[in-house]
């Protein structure tokens, strides 16, 4: 079992996978699904990110909350262009 996480939901990035996973010298061989979990609820939203994101590796000591904030907010509207 192999989970990859959220940084997989481009379909380019989907594609490698599935390319990877489908390679014939494989023994045994893969088998791939995707499991998507979607929230556009503002409120959990907002929450997560206070709660978990501020507080990661990727920015505790690097920036401000808000900054935080502010970038990962566009990390999703990025994901949502995608």
């Amino acid at each position: 079992l192999q989970v990859f996480d959220a940084t997989n939901t481009t379909r380019e990035r989907r594609r490698w996978l599935a390319e990877f996973c489908d390679r014939e010298d494989r023994d045994p061989p893969f088998r791939l699904f995707f499991v998507e979990s979607v929230c556009d609820d503002p409120d959990i939203i907002n929450a997560n990110i206070t709660e978990v994101k501020v507080n990661s590796p990727d920015y505790k000591g690097y920036m401000t909350e808000e900054k935080a904030k502010e970038d990962f907010m566009k990390r999703i509207e990025n994901y949502q262009l995608q």
